[in-house]
């Protein structure tokens, strides 16, 4: 089913209206009865940010939204900084080219995020089995990963979760599902450290984002025994992984804060 601009910028108006007023676990049944429901996974970030460069009012709609959320759940935008991130990751966030790029990233991570959380709002309370993560989270295409993670992780106290998504890691695929994993787990690199595991097994991965997010993970522990491990990859044949693991050496050794995460 296509998807045209109009309804586009309706799904984006009736959603932030509906999050305006701080009615986001509503905002499913709304979608559902206004039968938006079944195009939100059509939209396309690329396309939004194209919509957004011609609708400026709707681009500082959302902006005065995202300066004024009635929670502090979901999602977080910081225009002047083109960063988007996760309330319950605050310190970790991925900056955009351009402020259409922030903002469009904002509204389809945001609509998701609220889709989700309203269609889980009664879910089960039992906690997601090794195979049910696997299942989840090892798809193709990023709108997918991020409606599992959504169904998946939303209902829980994440830190329940980390022995599945440990016995799950290695049954996954697909690149993007690992990548979300580890991204998850960076926050608890320095109390939980069997999460340090995962990322050692990521400096070897053949996609370059989840070697990135294992380096950002293992400088963000700032433990000097895993000097070795990345100085193994300072000969790696990509020239980002090389300076990415150069940067984690510098931040374990300077004690500082690598904890920040450019889209590339």
């Amino acid at each position: 089913m296509r998807i045209d601009d109009q309804q586009i910028l309706a799904i984006s108006r009736l959603g932030h209206d509906t999050l305006w007023r701080g009615d986001g676990l509503s905002l499913h049944a709304i979608f559902t009865r206004s039968g938006h429901v079944r195009l939100i996974d059509k939209i396309s970030r690329s396309r939004l940010v194209r919509l957004l460069k011609t609708q400026p009012k709707v681009l500082q709609q959302w902006i005065k939204y995202g300066e004024n959320k009635p929670t502090n759940r979901g999602y977080w935008i910081s225009p002047k900084a083109l960063e988007v991130g996760n309330f319950e990751s605050p310190d970790c966030c991925i900056k955009y080219g351009s402020l259409q790029e922030a903002v469009a990233e904002f509204i389809m991570r945001e609509l998701a995020y609220w889709l989700s959380a309203g269609e889980i709002n009664s879910a089960s309370p039992d906690l997601p089995t090794a195979d049910e993560l696997v299942a989840g989270l090892d798809q193709k295409r990023e709108a997918d990963v991020g409606h599992a993670q959504n169904r998946l992780f939303n209902p829980y106290e994440f830190e329940t979760l980390i022995p599945g998504l440990i016995g799950a890691y290695g049954r996954i695929r697909s690149w993007r599902g690992r990548n979300a994993i580890l991204f998850n787990l960076i926050r608890f690199a320095r109390k939980r450290p069997e999460v340090l595991e995962l990322a050692l097994l990521g400096l070897q991965d053949p996609a370059f984002l989840v070697r990135m997010q294992s380096l950002v993970m293992l400088a963000y522990s700032q433990r000097d025994d895993m000097i070795p491990y990345l100085q193994r990859i300072l000969t790696h044949k990509d020239k980002k992984t090389r300076e990415y693991a150069e940067s984690a050496i510098d931040h374990i050794r300077a004690k500082t804060m690598f904890y920040y995460i450019q889209e590339q």
